[in-house]
């Protein structure tokens, strides 16, 4: 089962090259082939490359942001992060199911995804904070 459908109706996503190689390296060298990786190696193809500092406005590895679950109507805050990092305030890793429907988002760009349960959620990203904002100024 996959955690997203592959359909045209995914919103388009971008990465900068240094994310899409990290990301591109680990999906690789993850021994688990679970629907969730397979997911994350969907998004890293289809996703556009741009220049660093095109992706302020978009969710990359260690972005703050705050997004909408459309299922249980709560606005939640998040900071993408690699498998080794979760310990890290409002981690969300990009392993996750939630991770990579995330990843490549901006501000009013929604997605549906499956979670590990199998049921199928939705989200949209409302916010993305700079990089290195500290947790309490966002």
């Amino acid at each position: 089962m996959s955690n997203v459908s592959v359909s045209q109706s995914r919103p388009a996503i971008v990465l900068t090259r240094a994310d899409h190689d990290r990301l591109s390296g680990l999906v690789a060298t993850t021994l688990s082939q679970s629907p969730t990786i397979e997911f994350l190696r969907q998004e890293i193809e289809r996703s556009d490359i741009v220049a660093e500092e095109a992706t302020a406005s978009v969710v990359t590895l260690g972005s703050r942001f705050k997004f909408i679950d459309h299922n249980s109507h709560t606005v939640s805050d998040g900071v993408l992060v690699l498998p080794g990092d979760v310990e890290t305030p409002l981690a969300i890793s990009v392993l996750s199911p939630l991770g990579s429907a995330l990843l490549g988002l901006g501000p009013g760009q929604t997605i549906d995804w499956t979670d590990d349960a199998g049921l199928n959620r939705k989200l949209t990203v409302v916010t993305i904070s700079p990089r290195n904002t500290p947790v309490s100024e966002r």
